[in-house]
């Protein structure tokens, strides 16, 4: 007989039948994976958006900065300089004389400093600044305040010749480039002519003309200039006050900004992004004693105001705040807040980032007499 061979596991030699392993994740592991994943991906989201929104904030609080700075030093710089003649001394009162038909005043000294609170439609009605009167998009903005400033201008030309008997006054060069049309200032330290250039002539010596018509009232000034403090300087008439641009940022939001209107009727924009201009005129008395009041104010005297508070809201273009501004900003004695807030004065509902500049200046041409 024959043997059958045990293939049994109990065989000698025989290996046991195992079941082939595997490795990898269970179905908990990759949840808890994911969730964590979750976590880590939103907080990297919530970083990234920090971040842009802070770069966003300062962004614009750059521009804010930028527009202040720039608003308030060409304020600063013009209303410092109210009144200036020249050599004269503040403290003297300088004769002066006026023929030119088209200046914008017939009393320098008076007109000098004007100020205007823009509380109705009407409040510049019968005076050059029509045009900006505040009854349409870009003149003066309601409930903002409107300065107006003459003086002569810091360039001058030196005295060659005049004689009041030919209607020429002859100076060294022309550094101010004025040409016919333009209004003019021939000054000493003891008196002033303004009158229109009618005629323009030459050019190492300049001779400028002021003949009688439809531009000066008389072909002769006042006096004949001889005196060696002589110069020609340029009439310079700034009115700067807020108004629309006619632009909106991509919110729909309105755009303000400063602009100033020359002597020409010119109007540009100075630095946009101003919201507001609030300003209060220091007048000063005899017995030294000096009140800060607002335009309007009853009793007040031009002539005496010697210093000027001023202040400009500005505004970003954009709405960079995670919630509407309700801020109420103090501006020269008033306060600003919401529209939907209680100040008498306000500004729009949104989410624009904002800051009030303020300044206070000494007028340099200016003197009480006693």
């Amino acid at each position: 007989q024959h043997r059958i061979a045990d293939c049994s596991s109990d065989a000698i030699g025989a290996r046991p039948m195992t079941a082939k392993s595997h490795s990898g994740f269970t179905l908990i592991e990759i949840l808890v994976a994911l969730a964590i994943g979750a976590l880590l991906l939103s907080g990297i989201v919530q970083v990234f958006t920090s971040l842009k929104q802070t770069d966003r904030v300062a962004m614009a609080l750059s521009r804010v900065q930028e527009a202040g700075r720039t608003a308030m030093d060409t304020l600063a710089y013009d209303l410092r300089m109210t009144g200036y003649k020249g050599c004269s001394d503040p403290t003297i009162t300088e004769n002066v004389n006026i023929i030119a038909l088209n200046a914008p005043t017939n009393d320098f000294i008076a007109d000098s400093l004007r100020g205007f609170d823009v509380t109705a439609t009407n409040w510049s009605s019968g005076t050059e600044l029509s045009d900006i009167d505040g009854t349409a998009a870009g003149d003066a903005r309601l409930n903002s305040d409107v300065v107006s400033i003459m003086r002569a201008s810091e360039l001058s030309s030196e005295l060659n010749e005049h004689d009041n008997n030919n209607s020429n006054v002859k100076v060294l060069g022309n550094p101010l480039e004025l040409s016919k049309d333009d209004i003019a200032i021939l000054s000493d330290c003891d008196s002033m002519d303004i009158f229109a250039i009618t005629n323009v002539t030459g050019s190492g010596i300049t001779t400028f003309a002021h003949g009688v018509g439809t531009t000066n009232s008389s072909n002769k000034l006042s006096k004949a200039y001889t005196d060696d403090n002589a110069r020609l300087l340029a009439f310079v008439s700034n009115t700067y006050f807020v108004s629309d641009t006619g632009r909106k940022n991509v919110a729909g939001d309105t755009i303000h900004a400063l602009y100033k209107r020359d002597v020409n009727g010119v109007v540009s924009e100075v630095v946009e992004g101003v919201e507001n201009l609030q300003i209060t005129y220091g007048e000063e008395f005899i017995n030294g004693n000096r009140r800060f009041v607002a335009a309007g104010t009853a009793g007040l005297n031009m002539a005496q105001v010697t210093s000027i508070k001023f202040s400009v809201l500005v505004s970003s273009n954009d709405r960079v705040l995670e919630s509407n501004d309700s801020t109420v900003y103090q501006m020269a004695g008033t306060n600003i807040g919401p529209a939907s807030g209680s100040t008498s004065i306000k500004y729009e509902n949104d989410r624009r980032l904002r800051k009030v500049f303020s300044m206070t200046v000494n007028l340099r041409n200016r003197r009480v007499s006693i």
